[in-house]
């Protein structure tokens, strides 16, 4: 990562890829109004431009979101929009995913209220190794919504804003130095009643590259073959579950069925 003090506002040859972001094979250009610009090449660099009076936090959750989940991309790996905790006394992850929303983050610091340790909130970088799929740590923390924080106990005073204007902030916890087996992905739905299914075959892939990080940018990048192949390298590794009505139930509850599970 390197700061620079200028970045164009148009991206030579990109066509865009979201509100703020615009992609082309090797490069993606994200510029953040009154935030920053990010340019992320050959999965190798990032350059950083800062808007005069930006909001430091901001400019972080930018930079560890969009601009590093391209970066992921770039290199053939998957970044799967998930938090990913180990349970106690384990050596494995298991990846909570699901649309934003869905309620991962708060899931994710009822368990490391349990005894679970954190990997990565909201994106996980995942490779493929010779010794299997694993799954690498983020920055060491959770960002939660405020009635999230006052469900936990968090007093919101004493925690920084991820931006300064909403009420989500960042929850610092301990987080595992180094990267760890990824053994189960879990993906939450909030709608319906609740129940638990178990996913095989074509299920499997669909979940899991549904569940990708930024998956629109893919093909922009010129990185889809890279993505088919890694997202079946996870699925033939790792147990995936889906979990319907996670909202029908307390969270204490959702966390019990998750935490009594033998992944």
């Amino acid at each position: 990562m390197r700061r620079v003090a200028s970045l164009p506002d148009a991206l030579a040859g990109g066509v865009r890829v979201g509100p703020y972001a615009q992609a082309r094979p090797g490069a993606l250009l994200l510029c953040v109004p009154e935030v920053a610009r990010y340019l992320v090449r050959d999965g190798n660099s990032i350059e950083i431009a800062v808007e005069p009076g930006a909001d430091p936090s901001a400019v972080l959750l930018y930079l560890h979101g969009g601009a590093r989940g391209a970066l992921t991309h770039q290199r053939g790996e998957l970044p799967l929009h998930a938090a990913t905790l180990v349970p106690p006394g384990a050596d494995y992850g298991v990846a909570i995913c699901g649309v934003s929303g869905a309620g991962k983050s708060t899931l994710a610091a009822e368990l490391v209220r349990r005894g679970w340790s954190l990997l990565a909130d909201d994106m996980t970088r995942v490779t493929a190794e010779a010794q299997g799929i694993m799954a690498w740590p983020g920055d060491g923390v959770i960002k939660l919504w405020q009635d999230a924080c006052e469900r936990s106990g968090l007093d919101v005073s004493e925690l920084p804003r991820v931006r300064e204007d909403v009420d989500k902030f960042f929850w610092t916890v301990p987080v595992l130095s180094g990267p760890v087996p990824l053994r189960a992905i879990v993906e939450l739905s909030p709608a319906g009643a609740f129940s638990r299914v178990d996913e095989s075959g074509a299920g499997r892939l669909a979940l899991i590259s549904e569940n990708t990080f930024r998956r629109p940018h893919i093909a922009a990048l010129g990185r889809m073959k890279e993505h088919v192949r890694i997202v079946a390298q996870v699925a033939g590794a790792c147990r995936v579950t889906r979990l319907q009505g996670t909202r029908s139930i307390p969270l204490a509850e959702l966390a019990d069925r998750v935490t009594a599970t033998h992944w």
